[in-house]
């Protein structure tokens, strides 16, 4: 009989912890323009590459590429405002 590896459940974050931070994710995602949401979830998220995901927005794929880094400098913009507001003591 084989043993599996099974996850201790008591181990990791609590789940308000991962209900806030899912939460934070989505209001973040939120504040970027559409254009850049899709963009970058269609090569982020389902794996696209920027002329497929391109191809999906009928656009050309360096625009793809564009969208995708300006959507990725607005997440670390927003994050680490949010960092160092916490850090601040400020909170989120």
């Amino acid at each position: 009989m084989a043993l599996r590896h099974r996850p201790d459940p008591t181990i990791g974050p609590e789940p308000d912890q991962v209900a806030e931070e899912r939460d934070e994710l989505r209001r973040t995602l939120r504040s970027l323009p559409r254009t850049q949401l899709e963009a970058l979830l269609l090569v982020a998220w389902v794996g696209l590459s920027s002329e497929e995901a391109g191809r999906v927005l009928g656009i050309d794929p360096a625009s793809v590429r564009g969208r995708v880094h300006r959507a990725r400098l607005a997440l670390r913009a927003t994050l680490r405002a949010e960092t160092e507001a916490e850090d601040d003591g400020r909170g989120p």
